[in-house]
């Protein structure tokens, strides 16, 4: 039987979705609307200092998102990247669907999800493929 989302998996989300909201640059997670009115999840980012490399890669709203201390993890597809300049950060924020391990502990089907306020963010460019 799979486990179920109970207090003590909310009291780490609480406390993993608090240590992830110090991050002031775009996060994995956060929800980015394009220019031509398609929706996704940055599923990746990269060093923001170095200009060499995109900043962030898409992926699908639905995607697997991991919270864990302070970051979120995005397992699946990307989509081709776009540089952090073409994002501007909105007031908005929009839920999205994460998951831990219950009561912190790793195994084979011992993810629970539930969903966590992220920012959202608008790009001036039509969506990548």
């Amino acid at each position: 039987m799979p486990p179920t989302f109970d207090r003590r998996d909310q009291a780490i989300v609480a406390a993993r979705a608090a240590s992830l909201d110090a991050d002031g640059e775009p996060r994995v997670g956060d929800y980015v609307v394009f220019a031509d009115g398609v929706t996704r999840r940055i599923g990746e980012r990269f060093d923001f200092g170095t200009g060499e490399m995109p900043d962030i890669q898409t992926a699908a709203v639905e995607g697997s998102f991991h919270l864990c201390a302070g970051y979120v993890r995005h397992g699946g597809s990307l989509h081709l990247p776009v540089h952090r300049s073409t994002l501007t950060r909105t007031d908005e924020q929009c839920d999205g669907r994460v998951w831990i391990f219950h009561h912190g502990h790793s195994g084979a089907g011992r993810d629970v999800s539930t969903r966590i306020p992220f920012r959202v963010y608008t790009c001036c460019l039509d969506a990548p493929l």
